[in-house]
């Protein structure tokens, strides 16, 4: 006998505890096997807001779920280089595992919008769908996200929404929602949204989503289910609104995603670096052909964050400043890690031009203001990584190995090309030829460029036995 698997795809941006939720619900109510979460890699709306980068989003699903019985996440959608339809993944699923009964997950503001989806009479045919119920409030900020209505219109009828049910004053001169929602945007579902604010039942709520599963079911010949998930009044939406403003978001995520959120700086307001003042500030103190070579780190960290959905202005800061303390003799190196209790491994101490990547990061902290820790932690572990390295931490290591300038190394042309469709291997490729060119030359390898290359290689030895 098959399982019963539920998917619960999207951007998960970031994920949060009405997430959670929805699958303990799904859960206990159909009796489902297994759930798989699986991440949105390429969204086939106009994009995804604040997206940190999707490799960023699927860790935190993990960390979110680890520990948790029979919540898998899948990179399924994440690994596919083209734009990520529902259709297509179930296809590709139902194809693997035949004998498996497919549940789709979905809240209802996708309902409102699955006429829009790509094939929705074969995403019907392939899966029973789950409609988890949601609050008013919640179901404008989801449609905003979708990109159906703008974040001023949505901040609009939440003010409605607000107002409608007593959790806030109605502010004086203040415009009907509806007069804040221009002409030309989709309102096929608010007005529905704003009848039921006025009535104010939730019972009338679950009645208009029978209706609706009534008119899909005719139109798809479709199994849709309705999910009851109680009120959960959490967006991603708000969350990142949250970490912009600086607010605590322990309340609405789960620790382990609020501390990655933390660690990597993500969602909060991205910092204005003087870019020209700081080229001019390097081109002072490097060589001419280190400063080539930061320019061209910089460039190439900018295109593969653009590969990889990965804020640019992130990867031209950590690009620009990589090398930033490269004019810096080896004593000095030395002396500045030492009175500034850097620690220095072994490695560093017989090769202590290695330091250059530590005192970098110390300098674009106290000299160029970078306050973000994910660009300090990318410069720092530039040069011989790290077996657990973030997705800027893999652009800027990649980036300084293939940087146009690059021209001595081996196998560089086939590293090039693998660097923008995987990563991983590019990382992988790096230290192998790295490693086997200071063993030749009888130089100092420090234990952290060995640790990764064995951290890497078993990744890339997994990946392959799980395809």
């Amino acid at each position: 006998m098959g399982r019963k698997i539920g998917i619960m795809g999207g951007t998960f941006n970031p994920i949060h505890n009405g997430h959670l939720n929805m699958i303990r619900q799904a859960r206990g109510q159909f009796d489902l096997d297994e759930i798989w979460l699986m991440p949105t890699g390429n969204s086939p709306h106009k994009g995804i807001v604040d997206n940190p980068g999707r490799y960023d989003r699927l860790h935190m699903c993990q960390l979110a779920v680890d520990g948790v019985d029979k919540v898998l996440v899948s990179n399924w959608e994440v690994r596919r280089s083209g734009k990520s339809y529902t259709y297509i993944t179930l296809e590709e699923l139902h194809k693997q595992f035949p004998d498996d009964s497919l549940y789709y997950i979905l809240g209802e503001d996708s309902l409102d919008l699955f006429f829009s989806w790509v094939h929705p009479e074969r995403i019907c045919e392939l899966a029973t769908i789950l409609i988890a119920c949601r609050s008013p409030k919640e179901t404008l900020h989801a449609i905003a996200v979708s990109q159906q209505i703008s974040q001023d219109q949505a901040d609009a009828l939440t003010r409605r929404v607000e107002e409608e049910q007593g959790e806030a004053p109605v502010r004086k001169g203040s415009a009907p929602a509806e007069e804040e929602i221009s002409h030309g945007s989709s309102l096929s579902g608010i007005k529905r949204l704003n009848a039921e604010l006025k009535r104010g039942n939730q019972g009338s709520c679950r009645e208009e989503l029978q209706d609706k599963i009534k008119k899909l079911t005719g139109s798809y010949q479709g199994s849709f289910r309705i999910l009851d998930c109680g009120r959960m009044d959490l967006s991603s939406t708000e969350i990142r609104q949250m970490v912009a403003r600086g607010e605590e978001i322990s309340d609405c995520v789960p620790a382990k995603v609020a501390d990655y959120i933390r660690r990597h700086a993500l969602y909060r307001r991205d910092a204005r670096y003087d870019i020209p003042a700081i080229e001019a500030s390097l081109r002072s103190l490097l060589s001419p052909h280190r400063y080539a070579h930061t320019l061209g780190v910089m460039h190439t960290a900018c295109s593969l964050a653009m590969t990889y959905s990965y804020p640019m202005a992130k990867a031209q800061i950590a690009g620009l400043l990589h090398d930033c303390a490269k004019y810096l003799s080896n004593d000095q190196l030395t002396e500045i890690a030492k009175k500034r209790g850097l620690l220095i491994s072994s490695g560093e101490e017989k090769a202590p031009q290695l330091l250059h990547a530590k005192v970098g990061a110390l300098l674009a902290e106290e000299i160029y203001g970078v306050q973000d820790p994910a660009v300090l932690r990318a410069i720092r572990l530039h040069t011989t990584g790290s077996p657990a390295m973030g997705l800027l931490d893999k652009i800027i290591f990649v980036a300084d190995y293939i940087e146009p300038g690059r021209d001595r190394a081996p196998h560089l042309s086939d590293i090039r090309q693998v660097a923008f469709y995987d990563l991983d291997l590019a990382v992988t490729l790096i230290l192998e030829d790295t490693i086997a060119f200071l063993e030749a030359s009888g130089a100092e390898i420090d234990v952290s460029s060995r640790q990764t290359l064995d951290s890497y290689r078993d990744i890339i030895q997994t990946r392959r036995f799980q395809s």
